[in-house]
């Protein structure tokens, strides 16, 4: 008897504008450190951030880490 596959994802993948990865980036920047995306980013490049990937504070931040390219789509 054949079984029948049915698909996990039913649409193809979206491509966010520039102006949604920021948006993006700068939510989850305010929901991981309480600043905004483009605070982040000068802190970030600042070298005034430290991540611990062994808490979870610092996972969450490896993850906003992780998505620095939407912050700076517009940039």
């Amino acid at each position: 008897m054949a079984q029948t596959i049915v698909p996990i994802v039913s649409t193809q993948p979206s491509v966010l504008a520039p102006d949604q990865s920021s948006s993006l980036f700068g939510q989850e920047s305010r929901r991981i450190t309480g600043m905004p995306g483009e605070r982040f980013l000068e802190c970030f490049d600042a070298g005034e951030l430290q991540a611990n990937d062994d808490m979870p504070e610092g996972r969450e931040l490896m993850y906003l880490i992780a998505l620095i390219p939407f912050g700076r789509q517009d940039t």
